[in-house]
C-alpha cells in the first residue's frame, strides 16, 4: 500500500510532466509542418531553336512565382520570387524553388539578356505555366522551343495625298501560332502623328519608319489598313524575315 506522502509525490511529477510533452508535441507539430511548406521543387529542360533544333545560346536568369486559381482575392492568389535558376549557355535549365501548398500552377519567368528568343505554344510571352500537379514528385522535366527574334523595319509614305485626316494602321505579322511582334516603335515621323491606338494620321508627305521584332525565318501576312476621305481599304502582303538582319519593307498607301 502506497503511503499518501508518496502518493502526492508521484502525482505531482506527473502533472509537472504535462507541460513538457505538450511542448514537445507542439515543437514536432511545427517542425513537420514547416518541412511541408519549405519542400523543395526543381523544374529542368532544354530551349531549343524552334527552327534549327539547336539549344539556345547566351544564357539567362528564370524566375518563379506561385499562383492560386482558387483565391478569392488579389492580394492572396499569388506568391512571388518563390524560387530561381538560370538558362544554361546550351539551352538547358534548371530552377530550384519552395513549395506553395496553395498553388495551382507555378509561372516561370525567362529572361534572356543576351539573346533575342520569344516563346510559342505553351511557353506563351516568355512565361512557362506548370500545374503544381506535376510536382507530386518533387520535380518536373520538359523541353520548349523557341523562336528567334529579327528586327523588321517598315518604311510608310502617303503617296496619295486626300487631306491631313488620312490615316494607316499598321497590323504587324502574326502566323496563328501564337508569336506576337515585341517593342515596335517609330523613327523619323514626318507630317504625321500617332494615334491614340497607334495608328498613322497624317496628309501631304506623312512618312516615317516603325519597327519590331518578329520570330525570324518565316514568311508572315503584313496587313495594313488605309482611310481616306471617309473610304477604308485593306491590303495585305506576305514577306519573309530572316534571322540576324533587319528585313525592309516599303509601304507606299
Amino acid at each position: 500500500m502506497i503511503s499518501k506522502p508518496y502518493k502526492f509525490f508521484v502525482m505531482k511529477k506527473m502533472i509537472c510532466s504535462f507541460p513538457v510533452v505538450i511542448i514537445l508535441i507542439a515543437a514536432l507539430t511545427n517542425s513537420c509542418t514547416k518541412s511541408i511548406d519549405s519542400k523543395k521543387l526543381t523544374c529542368s529542360g532544354k530551349i531549343t531553336d524552334d527552327i534549327t533544333n539547336a539549344g539556345i545560346s547566351g544564357g539567362g536568369l528564370i524566375k518563379v512565382d506561385g499562383y492560386n486559381a482558387n483565391a478569392t482575392g488579389i492580394a492572396t492568389d499569388r506568391k512571388e520570387n518563390i524560387g530561381n535558376g538560370t538558362i544554361n549557355a546550351d539551352g538547358s535549365f534548371t530552377v530550384s524553388f519552395t513549395k506553395w501548398p496553395e498553388a495551382t500552377t507555378y509561372e516561370f519567368y525567362f529572361n534572356y539578356p543576351n539573346n533575342a528568343y520569344i516563346n510559342n505554344g505553351n511557353f506563351y510571352l516568355n512565361t512557362l505555366l506548370v500545374s503544381s500537379g506535376l510536382f507530386t514528385n518533387g520535380s518536373y522535366s520538359t523541353n520548349i522551343t523557341a523562336a528567334k527574334l529579327t528586327q523588321l523595319q517598315i518604311n510608310f509614305r502617303n503617296i496619295a495625298p486626300i487631306n491631313a485626316d488620312d490615316s494607316l494602321h499598321i497590323i504587324f505579322p502574326d502566323n496563328n501560332v501564337h508569336f506576337y511582334y515585341l517593342f515596335p516603335h517609330y523613327e523619323n515621323l514626318q507630317n504625321c502623328t500617332i494615334g491614340t491606338f497607334g495608328g498613322i494620321k497624317g496628309g501631304m508627305n506623312a512618312s516615317g519608319t516603325e519597327k519590331c521584332n518578329v520570330p525570324s525565318d518565316r514568311k508572315f501576312q503584313l496587313k495594313w489598313i488605309t482611310r481616306k476621305n471617309g473610304i477604308i481599304r485593306n491590303y495585305n502582303d506576305s514577306i519573309f524575315c530572316q534571322r540576324n538582319t533587319t528585313t525592309i519593307y516599303n509601304l507606299d498607301y
